[in-house]
């Protein structure tokens, strides 16, 4: 009879494509695979009929029983598939469709989770009710808000019932590709929104002992650690160990990102796998039988997940992990693919939008991998050996101590690389690059964190009870910590292994993830129709190849158009132009109003439009929302990976920032170019041309804004004007230039101009009726900020751009504007 083969999986894929669906307004999905999973069902029940009926004719004895069961079983896993296609989809609905008042100052809720952060706390709270009046949400529902709280506040701790206040408002949502998508990640979460709290107070301490007791034991051992190991050193143990990065180094968090081993900073399966295994086999070895030893290690690991946050990586590791301890118990066979399903409906039972968080996909695409990939990998690597072996002379391949050491590499490599295969769509969806090294820097990494670990945790133990027997043992991971720095420093120092080819499109995702599961699929037909696959050697010779493409489809990126892109930086300007033989510019890049600009803006939208260098970075004059991000570039290249290789600047040494920001391209490498009119940037053999067109001279207004740097660019028939915070007289002036013969400039378009940056965020002091006549753009785009103090753009200069017949665009309503053109044609594409 055909037995439906791992229910589990089956139910967990039906969960996530009913949440997928609802999720991605495509409800056609779930209903497609509802529609499969009956005609899948309908077909199987016929084909076991007609079994049945063969073997009864045949005289076969207890079929009808034997038929029943088969037929009973697959009917209720079939149903059970049903229900989890449309509970996937409510629940995710539900969840979507949540909201809360936002006339609320004051907010009761109990503290689930406290995290350290520079600023201050950053507190989690579960609530049900606001102003002891205004009730916050439906009956039944609670809602989990984050709160930011400055230090010198109130002192609470988890489990405390506390009362904020404070205003509720939305986390931002991203404006720019690559950028981080704080509303969506804490969606994922079942976070629905934050509170800047002025003042909390406790209004009842955690009575939950058990609780208390875990939070008293990671304090304890906060303490020890900091006080047994060198500062450095302490911020990355304590993240591995207890999940609590308040005390890690940026540095080192970016240095380890970049190296691909970030993993190791964050509570993952690798860590509790780690833990939870050793700590079952030292109970076994000491006396205790698999039941005892199952349900101890089971119960520390749920407190220890409790103490370090319950990341969701932390959480399959602990299902699993209680699964195999299960399986022991009971004496079955233990399913990877099971458990995984398992602990993936569990998480999404609670939590079903967490299927568009990086971290759920990267966990469990990773077990997929091991599962699937990793025996395709394995396999052909061994194929490849055997090959390697015959053409020096091995007939029956290597043997001895060689074939030892060679398939336990090979066990590590095969697993390395299947995980990269899995996982690297969405590495340059997330991060926007793949560190290559990476595959090889963790084979030494991950089985050195064994003992980076049990350091720790050992030291952290000692120091409590003898601080010097905490810094002995400290000692050990002292040294291991410093080879994990020296070996990032060797990876990040070369460039070549770090793929920035932009974020890949979704039809590349589709054709790559194709290609890997016909690569799976085709490998689990040969070994189920061949008693060895490397007998012909025809698959092996597919994955050789096949491989190597999928690469080459996630890694080359031609530019094909010239690209322009107007990235939201709040209010200030920032805009890049991609040319297609390559060359990077990048047009002014600063804000005065968004936080860490480069670090969360800049860095993460040039790697997902595939810039790894900066040719030219033009600041238009000497203002903060001008320059601040082009200073984080030069200043951090060694730690972002994306050189600067000259500035374009206006000369005006009175000026202390025009020495800062030299100072600082000098020390890092980076040209610097004094502007002035007439200078040009040419590619393409000449059919692009970037034009400094004005001021006559740089110091010839005494207004900063007058005397911005006036770029024309042209490529073939297609025209665009940077005008920085061009106005007053620096605007008459550049009228003057434009309404003069074109002998300025061999590539001037006297019709007018295609695309115009408007100057000054949309002042009304700028981009009068004169200028706009001369210019006659087709697109008017406007940089500022969201609810920006000066209110831009203005009203008179909206007003004067609709009467010229520009279509206007903002990065404040649009997010991101992205203008691509072949020189003939050009489209405007927004990011919302």
């Amino acid at each position: 009879m055909l037995m439906i083969k791992r229910p589990l999986v089956w139910m967990a894929l039906a969960q996530i494509t009913g949440i997928a669906g609802a999720v991605f307004d495509m409800m056609w999905l779930p209903s497609a695979f509802a529609i499969m999973v009956i005609i899948s069902a309908v077909m199987r029940q016929c084909h076991d009929l007609y079994l049945s009926g063969r073997r009864s004719r045949a005289g076969k004895s207890d079929i009808a029983g034997h038929f029943g069961n088969s037929h009973c079983g697959n009917i209720i896993t079939t149903v059970l598939i049903l229900i989890f296609i449309f509970a996937g989809a409510h629940t995710a609905q539900r969840r979507m469709n949540t909201t809360y008042p936002e006339d609320i100052s004051q907010i009761s809720g109990k503290v689930t989770k406290i995290r350290n952060k520079s600023s201050g706390k950053q507190i989690q709270i579960s609530c049900s009710y606001a102003d002891r009046r205004k009730t916050i949400c439906r009956a039944g529902t609670h809602y989990n808000l984050i709160v930011y709280v400055p230090y010198g506040t109130e002192e609470c701790g988890e489990g405390d019932t506390i009362i904020v206040s404070g205003r509720l408002s939305d986390f931002d949502s991203a404006m720019n590709p690559g950028e981080f998508d704080a509303k969506k990640y804490y969606a994922s979460l079942n976070v629905n929104g934050k509170v800047n709290a002025d003042s909390i107070s406790v209004i009842r301490h955690n009575e939950n002992r058990l609780l208390g007791l875990i939070f008293a034991v990671k304090a304890v051992m906060q303490q020890s650690i900091t006080k047994c190991s060198e500062a450095e050193d302490a911020g990355i143990v304590m993240s591995m160990i207890l999940g609590d990065k308040s005390e890690l180094d940026s540095a080192i968090n970016v240095l380890y990102q970049r190296s691909g081993i970030a993993h190791i900073l964050a509570i993952s399966g690798v860590h509790i796998s780690i833990i939870g295994m050793t700590l079952y086999r030292i109970l076994r070895r000491a006396g205790l039988r698999f039941g005892g030893a199952s349900v101890i290690s089971c119960i520390i690991i749920a407190g220890y997940g409790i103490m370090t946050g319950n990341a969701v990586s932390a959480v399959r590791a602990f299902v699993m992990f209680a699964v195999s301890c299960g399986a022991q118990v009971l004496g079955r066979k233990y399913d990877m693919a099971c458990s995984a399903s398992l602990a993936s409906i569990l998480i999404l039972l609670d939590m079903p939008l967490m299927i568009t968080n990086s971290g759920y996909i990267l966990s469990f695409g990773a077990i997929a991998a091991l599962i699937k990939v990793n025996p395709v990998i394995y396999e052909t690597g061994e194929w490849l050996v055997d090959k390697a072996a015959s053409l020096n002379g091995y007939a029956d391949g290597y043997k001895g101590k060689y074939k030892a050491v060679i398939k336990l590499l090979m066990q590590s490599l095969s697993a390395s690389i299947s995980v990269s295969l899995v996982t690297v769509p969405v590495l340059l969806l997330s991060f926007g690059e793949f560190p290559l090294l990476s595959i090889f820097l963790n084979l030494a990494v991950i089985p050195l964190m064994e003992f980076v670990m049990a350091g720790g945790i050992i030291a952290g133990i000692a120091g409590i009870v003898n601080i010097y027997a905490g810094r002995f043992v400290m000692g050990v991971v002292h040294y291991t910590l410093l080879l994990f720095r020296k070996m990032c420093g060797i990876s990040v120092a070369a460039e070549w292994s770090h793929i920035i080819p932009g974020r890949p499109g979704l039809s590349k995702i589709i054709v790559y993830y194709m290609l890997l599961v016909a690569l799976t699929a085709l490998h689990i037909y040969i070994r189920h129709n061949a008693k060895n696959i490397k007998d012909g050697g025809m698959f092996s010779y597919a994955v050789c190849v096949i491989v190597p493409l999928m690469a080459l489809l996630m890694f080359f990126n031609p530019v094909r158009y010239l690209t322009v892109r107007m990235m939201y930086v709040g209010q200030g300007d920032g805009i890049y132009i991609r040319v297609p033989d390559g060359m990077n510019i990048l047009m002014d890049a600063g804000s005065t109003d968004k936080k860490k600009l480069g670090e969360y803006t800049l860095v993460p939208s040039l790697k997902a439009g595939g810039i790894r260098s900066v040719d030219y970075a033009v600041i238009s004059h000497l203002d903060e929302d001008h320059y601040n991000g082009i200073l984080y570039l030069v200043q951090n290249q060694n730690i972002t990976g994306i050189r600067v290789r000259s500035i374009i600047i206006p000369e005006l040494p009175d000026d202390d920032t025009y020495w800062t920001i030299v100072r600082a391209a000098k020390d890092n490498g980076t040209n610097i170019i004094n502007a002035y009119c007439g200078m040009k940037i040419e590619a393409m053999n000449g059919r692009f041309v970037l034009e400094c067109i004005a001021p006559d001279y740089v110091d010839m207004y005494s207004d900063k804004n007058e005397g911005s740097l006036i770029m024309q660019m042209t490529y073939d028939r297609f025209a665009m004007l940077f005008t920085g915070d061009v106005q007053g007289k620096g605007e008459e002036n550049l009228t003057e230039v434009l309404n003069e013969a074109a002998s300025m400039s061999s590539t001037k378009k006297p019709a007018g101009f295609n695309i115009l940056k408007v100057a000054h965020h949309g002042s009304s002091g700028s981009t009068t009726d004169e200028f706009l006549e001369r210019v006659k753009p087709d697109v008017a785009m406007i940089s500022c900020g969201i609810d920006n103090r000066y209110r831009h753009p203005h009203k008179e200069t909206i007003d004067r751009l609709r009467v010229s017949g520009a279509g206007i665009i903002r990065t404040d309503e649009s997010g991101a504007i992205t203008v691509k053109t072949d020189g003939k044609k050009y489209g405007v594409e927004v990011f919302r």
